[in-house]
């Protein structure tokens, strides 16, 4: 389809328009005052605008966009991507006296978040229909065009957010010196106009439980062939992501006595080098067996960590600790705060991790989800970054969470949570938008070997978040099998197909 077959009202031309109002005796130029008008999402345009230029204000009245009174024009307006849309007529009786570009603007067709779509070539030809990135928010997602999103080099659709001044064409009345020195003045304060600052598009994405034993450490430990042979090509997915979260099942330690429950894990701490080689930057410990190997297994674990320089949080030597954001840097983009809590209810050995591996003023412990910590929220993320939190929490080898768990994960979202991943239930369950936010109630496992004799162990999922001005607006679900030791890409799509019916069915069970 062309982009002459675009929809015209998707490409809205004027985001800002301010008209200087002539006075009764002025044809060419206009009293000094500015009518300002904003589009939503260009508000930063108006912090650009400010001061004006001196012996300039702002009307208090402002008028309509389709007016055209006065004598000198000045724009700031989204151009969408040369050739790509039917251009509006341009009105002859005004000339162009200036034009500054402050920003590039990708655009992009969109569909909703519960299709499993991935880029234009496979969408329904509603989809063609292209929108700026920056108003794509959930329940829909961003598609990307043959294969390439906007941070791809050849990405057709980029766009601009450009400063216009235009003057009518002479009349009979030629401009006084008192108007062109007004022009020239105006002409210099927008020249002196900064670009805006461009957020990039960033990737953040997640996966389910890992476990590296059972044979699994000993790969890991074979260096960069060993890596290799356990992550197949999941590793062009894994890598190209900013950010990679995982969860991991237990403690980095070779020494501790291993406490009274059914399974008990631990695993030697060089494998978090190959996991940090693999592309993980976070890694989730406020699960069920970080205390496997009691506090000197924990303790162990936390200097690994700041060995090998991973990240994690949720976990330290105090509840003051515990509480303390984990915070990563995207190059042009927002900080990004990441905490994770434990949520998940006690065991059938009788381990109960509230009463057993919680933190507390002096003890070492992780951050569990009780009332207290849950209002701790709001004063643990600090503001202006995207706020994640990675919760373990839920009912094993169940496909639906239960009602307290909904409640609790909308619960994070209401407390200035962004994104929620869960883990635990060691199958995947569906995801939901909530509030204009994303919850992942559980991703599976990832690599988890033994699991070969249980119903859905095996399928798992990586979900790969695209955020642009602080919000998602791509999101991109790649089905993964495990295979014993290693894990691969799953070209079937009974994953991926059962991921969105879950999804599907959670927002019918729990609307």
């Amino acid at each position: 389809m062309s982009g002459r077959e675009v929809s015209k009202v998707f490409f809205t031309r004027a985001a800002l328009l301010i008209l200087l109002v002539s006075g009764a005796f002025s044809c060419y130029y206009p009293t000094r005052q500015v009518d300002l008008f904003l589009e939503e999402g260009l508000e930063e345009v108006e912090k650009a605008l400010k001061p004006l230029p001196k012996g300039w204000s702002y009307g208090k009245q402002g008028l309509s966009k389709t007016q055209q009174v006065g004598s000198v024009r000045v724009e700031i307006l989204k151009e969408p991507p040369e050739g790509n849309f039917p251009q509006e007529s341009t009105s002859t009786s005004w000339k162009r006296v200036f034009e500054k570009t402050l920003s590039i603007l990708p655009y992009a067709p969109r569909t909703s978040f519960l299709d499993p779509t991935l880029s234009i070539e496979e969408a329904p030809p509603s989809s063609l229909v292209l929108y700026p990135l920056d108003t794509i928010q959930l329940p829909y997602k961003a598609l990307r065009v043959r294969g390439l999103a906007p941070d791809d080099q050849g990405y057709p659709y980029l766009g601009r957010v450009v400063l216009r001044i235009s003057v009518p064409l002479p009349s009979d009345s030629p401009p006084d010196t008192t108007g062109r020195e007004s022009l020239r003045v105006l002409i210099q304060w927008a020249e002196s106009i900064p670009p805006l600052s461009e957020e990039k598009l960033f990737w953040i994405g997640a996966v389910g439980d890992l476990l590296p034993a059972r044979g699994v450490e000993t790969l890991l430990l074979q260096g960069e062939r060993g890596i290799a042979q356990v992550f197949g090509d999941t590793l062009s997915v894994l890598q190209k992501q900013d950010l990679l979260l995982g969860n991991l099942e237990g403690p980095l330690t070779t020494r501790g006595t291993p406490i009274i429950k059914t399974y008990t894990f631990r695993f030697p701490p060089p494998v978090l080098e190959a996991l940090k080689k693999a592309g993980f930057r976070y890694l989730s410990l406020t699960n069920n067996h970080v205390m496997d190997y009691g506090k000197e297994g924990l303790l162990d674990t936390l200097q690994a960590f700041i060995t090998f320089g991973m990240g994690t949080s949720g976990i330290g030597r105090s509840l003051e600790e515990a509480r303390k954001p984990w915070k990563f840097m995207v190059p042009g983009g927002r900080p990004i705060y990441i905490l994770s809590m434990g949520a998940y209810p006690p065991e059938k050995s009788g381990f109960d991790g509230r009463r057993e591996a919680s933190a507390g003023i002096d003890r070492p412990g992780i951050l569990w989800a009780s009332e207290e910590n849950m209002e701790s929220l709001k004063e643990s993320y600090p503001p202006g970054g995207i706020n994640i939190l990675m919760v373990h929490g839920g009912y094993e080898w169940q496909f639906f969470p239960h009602r307290a768990q909904v409640d609790l994960y909308r619960g994070f979202i209401d407390r200035g949570v962004d994104i929620v991943f869960g883990s635990h239930p060691h199958v995947v369950q569906g995801m939901e938008a909530y509030r204009g936010k994303l919850i992942f109630y559980s991703l599976g496992n990832f690599l988890f070997p033994g699991m070969d004799e249980t119903l859905g162990g095996e399928e798992s999922v990586i979900v790969s978040c695209g955020v642009y001005k602080g919000k998602v607006r791509y999101l991109e679900v790649y089905p993964v099998r495990l295979q014993g030791t290693t894990v691969r890409l799953d070209p079937s799509s009974k994953t991926v197909h059962r991921f969105y019916q879950l999804s599907k069915a959670l927002r019918e069970r729990y609307p």
